[in-house]
């Protein structure tokens, strides 16, 4: 089985510190799904942790699309305005990128 990983989030477009979590999006079939799910670190808003280790898994190759062009867009925005992108200013700009690619069932505005 084959699968596709973007690093996101801080450490792409961001400013980490020792403290962040790294987010890594990840396309892959449910089978993969299902067993990343089962062995990582219990979360309460359902995301999958190892560690530090942010899993975000996509199920759908337009889910994956939006964040790929999501994030080389925030990381080019990053590089030409030399500043880091904050959690909240990322979170809203890929939301208006699945907007504009009419995918729906929006789950980057789960409660923080």
């Amino acid at each position: 089985m084959k699968c596709l990983a973007i690093l996101t989030g801080s450490h792409a477009y961001g400013a980490p510190t020792d403290h962040s979590d790294i987010d890594l999006v990840i396309r892959c079939e449910n089978k993969i799904a299902d067993l990343l799910r089962k062995n990582s670190d219990v979360s309460p808003d359902g995301s999958v942790r190892y560690g530090k280790l942010n899993l975000i898994l996509c199920l759908e190759d337009d889910q994956y699309k939006a964040w790929e062009e999501g994030t080389k867009d925030l990381v080019a925005k990053h590089q030409a305005e030399e500043r880091p992108i904050g959690r909240v200013e990322a979170k809203d700009f890929l939301n208006a990128v699945r907007k504009r690619l009419g995918i729906g069932n929006n789950y980057l505005e789960q409660p923080e």
